[in-house]
């Protein structure tokens, strides 16, 4: 509950800030544009990676993905500490 909280005001924060910069005299129009397809862009790669991540795990099962975040962290551990 706590994290779901936290989300709702980072989301708010965000959302103010949002609304903030389009009703600044400083933006133009070139930089509304900017951010609108930086937004749709970033969405269709966000969404092309889950469902390409998603189609691995359907196929191969979950098991090389968790070998190899034990490696990837036994390997952060020995660099951090060694």
């Amino acid at each position: 509950i706590r994290r779901q909280r936290q989300m709702c005001k980072e989301t708010g924060a965000g959302g103010v800030k949002l609304f903030k910069f389009l009703r600044s005299p400083d933006v133009s129009v070139h930089q509304c544009f900017y951010l609108a397809i930086g937004t749709v862009v970033s969405f269709i790669v966000a969404y092309v990676v889950i469902a390409g991540f998603m189609g691995f795990i359907r196929r191969y099962s979950f098991t090389p993905f968790g070998v190899y975040r034990i490696f990837l962290a036994a390997a952060v551990f020995a660099l951090v500490y060694w």
